[in-house]
């Protein structure tokens, strides 16, 4: 087996965590917490905690066999690498730094450490979930009582969300509802760089040029950072740059770094420069949505509004200065079933919450019964275990069980663990 991949996992099951270390620059060391696994593009681990002295750091990990990968994958380039708190190797061959020249904190691990052997074992036995065997058990009534209340608590966490964006909008729904749809648009991976791009833009503004897509695009696109990228350019950009310089000079919008969208291993119709133009197109033909339609309108009118094009440019590209066959971009089904699920049903429990129907169902959060379950890894394993989504309330609940309860060690609330 790759000794890099058992790195990896060492790291993973946090098998260094709590052991006396030394940095290759002499720094004692302790790792705290070693930090969520990252599956896309970007540092191997974000939210790291690390004891280096008497110091407590906060930041990203990365892991490679060499030190010279470093460089070799163009990291010492890469804006996105510069938090990076560590550097996890197995030979020392080069003095690696981040896009700022400052020189990256290295730990050296043996290729012969007993700790890789440890690794490979636990490898070996390691399944998804230890109980995953009796998921499939469980009888039909236990188990859609559990997803029932799994969801609930799922669907609350989203409405506590939408709540404290409320407040921070100054109780404006409109304008939670703008910061909410932008982080809908940029799921599973460009949720916090839609959320921050929304959030940079005054809402006044928006309202002010909506009706002008041109304008639209260009702030959307400026203040993404994006549209400073492309190494070529051609008319439409020009005119975006030329357009967003006019407006930029009287509201002086601070702009979200490039570096944050992610792009690898994104399917090109959910890259961030084709999802930003299709939210442009929407805010443009049907914002500021009605409330009375969120509250109580039905499944088909609001997938009708979601089925939004991208303007013409965008038939013949995916990013900026890259022609393609000519396809027209709808939003497809996949990304209007994750609007559905992530923002319009929880927003619709907000507003019933907020208009006191308390005990009375709403019509719009019943429609969660009636949208088609995800299909992502988490709902896959559970269907291999032989649990089987009947909706997307249920796909839900697997995730929140998954997230919350499984990976959390919380096995004594779950059913599946008393079977």
């Amino acid at each position: 087996m790759h000794t890099e991949e058992l790195l990896h996992f060492a790291w993973k099951k946090g098998l260094l965590s709590g052991k006396p270390l030394i940095s290759v620059e002499g720094s004692s060391l302790e790792v705290l917490l070693p930090g969520e696994e990252n599956k896309h593009a970007g540092p191997d681990f974000f939210n790291a905690r690390l004891r280096v002295g008497r110091l407590t750091w906060a930041g990203n990990v990365e892991v490679h066999h060499a030190a010279s990968d470093w460089n070799r994958h163009g990291h010492h380039l890469d804006p996105a690498y510069d938090n990076v708190i560590l550097h996890v190797i197995q030979h020392c061959d080069a003095n690696i730094k981040n896009s700022k020249g400052r020189q990256i904190l290295t730990l050296l691990v043996d290729p012969a450490d007993p700790l890789l052997v440890q690794a490979a074992e636990l490898m070996k036995v390691e399944k998804w979930i230890p109980c995953g065997n009796k998921a499939g058990n469980v009888p039909d009534l236990v188990l859609k009582s559990w997803f029932r209340q799994l969801y609930k608590e799922r669907l609350e966490f989203k409405i506590s969300h939408i709540c404290r964006l409320q407040k921070r909008c100054g109780s404006d729904w409109n304008q939670s509802l703008w910061v909410a749809l932008a982080a809908g648009f940029g799921v599973p991976v460009n949720t916090l760089p839609f959320e921050m791009l929304a959030c940079s833009i005054p809402f006044p503004l928006l309202v002010e040029i909506k009706n002008n897509l041109s304008d639209l695009e260009a702030l959307l696109f400026g203040c993404s950072g994006l549209l400073f990228q492309p190494e070529t350019e051609d008319a439409y950009i020009q005119s975006l740059k030329q357009r967003y310089t006019l407006i930029n000079k009287e509201f002086n919008i601070r702009q979200i770094p490039a570096h944050l969208w992610k792009f690898l291993r994104n399917r090109p119709a959910s890259f961030p420069t084709l999802r930003i133009a299709q939210f442009a197109s929407l805010l443009h033909t049907h914002f500021p949505l009605k409330e009375a339609l969120l509250r109580k309108g039905s499944l088909l009118e609001i997938e009708g509004l979601l089925k939004v094009k991208a303007s013409p440019y965008w038939d013949t590209h995916y990013t900026f200065g890259k022609s393609s066959p000519s396809v027209e971009k709808r939003l497809g089904q996949l990304g209007i079933r994750q609007l559905l699920i992530n923002v319009i049903v929880p927003y619709a429990g907000f507003l019933h919450q907020v208009h006191g129907s308390h005990g009375i169902p709403s019509p719009v959060m019943a429609m969660i019964g009636n949208i088609e379950a995800e299909t992502n890894y988490i709902v896959r394993n559970w269907i291999k275990f032989g649990v089987h989504p009947g909706s997307a309330a249920d796909s839900q609940a697997m995730i929140h069980l998954y997230t919350y309860y499984c990976l959390k060690k919380r096995c004594a609330a779950c059913p599946f663990r008393r079977e």
